[in-house]
């Protein structure tokens, strides 16, 4: 199983640019400097259905049978880095997924690889592999995480953890 895949084409361009607008309308109720980006928006749960849907384009990526944890969007700042970290067990196996990028496409870095994401492409990795992302070099930036465990892995017990708490937006 390889520790970082990219995924050209992830999500077709309008369905990219859907899940884009719907952030970019949800700006004034997204947290502001969420403490790891200072200068960007970010929300947890505005795209639950993407999660529920790409379940089973994961799983044939991966080869695992998975139980969605959760979703997380940032809409990043010019100047915005991500700091090097590693994600907590409920990300097990997570898909970074670029939904717009006004300019230029910016870098995702991992030990080991870095990919300038396009519109639509991803990154699907896997804990505990270490990623960030260098100063955005130009233009806001649409990202969606979707996070997810191995239904037959240690961290199973945190699958679900988005149906814990209200379903904010419907498809």
């Amino acid at each position: 199983m390889k520790l970082a895949q990219v995924v050209k084409e992830f999500l077709d361009i309008d369905t990219a640019n859907q899940y884009a607008d719907r952030m970019e309308s949800m700006k004034e109720n997204m947290q502001f400097d969420d403490g790891q980006c200072r200068n960007s928006w970010a929300i947890y749960g505005a795209n639950w259905d993407l999660l529920e849907d790409s379940l089973e384009k994961m799983e044939s990526i991966t080869g695992l049978e998975l139980i969605p944890t959760y979703d997380y969007c940032r809409i990043y700042s010019v100047g915005e880095t991500l700091e090097k970290h590693s994600d907590r067990p409920a990300c097990q196996v997570s898909v970074t997924v670029c939904l717009r990028n006004e300019k230029s496409p910016w870098e995702f870095h991992w030990d080991g690889g870095s990919y300038a994401m396009e519109q639509g492409d991803a990154v699907v990795y896997h804990r505990p592999l270490i990623h960030w992302r260098d100063s955005n070099p130009d233009g806001m930036v649409y990202q969606s995480f979707l996070h997810y465990v191995d239904a037959n892995g240690p961290h199973s017990d945190c699958g679900n953890e988005y149906l814990k708490g209200a379903k904010k937006h419907n498809k």
